[in-house]
């Protein structure tokens, strides 16, 4: 019995230790290369982090011609603002980054608490410029290690409403520029997993409600531009370009983020009037000029009709961006059946 009893008690760790090694053997891969790799930023923006570490400094050498010491110590709390993120980006080793990080959110908070956010002046210009460095961060290739501090030192903000509100909106400036961006719209994944992520389990519901209200503004244009992702990387894969297990992955996360947005993010794919329908998101998006013409035949056939959706006495019409992602997920099926067929 104790020999019956201690089989049943080993048998389930036995059955898992394959996946134990694999998970082991990642652990190890991921370590090694963050010891020896790191987070290079592309040459332009280092080049516009430079011009604004450089404004940095000029703005504390003119505090301290003016003589006055608060002026001096605010922009000062600038400078060293701008000196933390350039440091960063220098650094040789991820597991170092990640770390530095700390500094880079204490040299964020410093400076916002020592500078007010409003009226406009060449200091909060210069703090703007350099949280839009910190935010593009975020949009460079293998950089999702440094996503999860990058989402906290925004948090950190939340005392200062003026600041969090700006960076807030230049994260959503971001989004959307990924999005507009076609040259490589699979980079924008590892975003927006990241913020989903940091929505459930971020240092509070506070900096929750922030990433829902950012996705609020954007949930129909960023599941859109995935859907988009996926397909153009599976035509890629037709035209016998190797797709790497990295690549797959992404994928896989674009249709799980894509559907997150839809069931958490409902009222973003409606539109209140005829008119945003037909307009709001059309211009944006040249997948789905067909869905959104201007032809009068077009507006009284039941496919148009189909579209409404009759509630609590008003008449909502679904954004052409939620047509488009279902065209999108209909041929990437279609792909896969045909993908199927081959093989079999």
């Amino acid at each position: 019995w104790r020999l019956d009893g201690l089989a049943l008690a080993v048998a389930p760790l036995c059955c898992d230790l394959p996946s134990m090694a694999n998970g082991k053997f990642k652990r190890a891969q991921r370590r090694k290369r963050w010891s020896q790799e790191s987070v290079t930023i592309p040459a332009q923006m280092r080049l516009a982090l430079d011009r604004h570490c450089q404004s940095a400094t000029e703005l504390v050498a003119s505090a301290r011609v003016s003589e006055s010491l608060e002026q001096v110590q605010s922009t000062a709390t600038v400078e060293a603002f701008g000196h933390s993120i350039r440091t960063l980006v220098g650094l040789g080793s991820t597991f170092d980054q990640i770390e530095h990080m700390k500094v880079v959110a204490g040299a964020l908070v410093s400076a916002a608490k020592a500078i007010p956010a409003t009226p406009s002046s060449p200091v909060q210009e210069c703090v703007c410029h350099l949280m839009g460095d910190l935010v593009g961060i975020m949009y460079v290739p293998a950089s999702r290690p440094l996503h999860k501090q990058i989402l906290a030192a925004w948090a950190q903000l939340h005392p200062f409403r003026e600041w969090l509100d700006t960076m807030t909106q230049l994260m959503l400036a971001a989004l959307k520029g990924a999005c507009a961006d076609k040259t490589n719209p699979i980079d924008v994944v590892g975003p927006v997993v990241s913020l989903q992520t940091f929505r459930h389990n971020g240092p509070s519901k506070a900096a929750g409600a922030e990433v829902g209200a950012l996705f609020d503004h954007c949930a129909a244009q960023l599941a859109l531009t995935l859907c988009n992702a996926v397909v153009s990387t599976i035509k890629s894969s037709e035209d016998g370009t190797a797709l790497v297990p990295v690549v797959v992955d992404a994928c896989q996360e674009a249709l799980s983020s894509t559907y997150y947005l839809i069931q958490n993010h409902p009222k973003s794919f409606v539109r209140r009037s005829r008119d945003a329908h037909m307009n709001g998101a059309a211009c944006e998006h040249g997948e789905v000029e067909a869905d959104t013409s201007d032809d009068s035949d077009a507006h009284q056939s039941g496919h148009d009709c189909d579209r409404q959706i009759q509630g609590e006495g008003r008449v909502e019409w679904l954004a052409p961006e939620l047509h488009a992602i279902v065209g999108c997920l209909a041929a990437t099926l279609d792909n896969s059946i045909q993908c199927l067929g081959r093989d079999a």
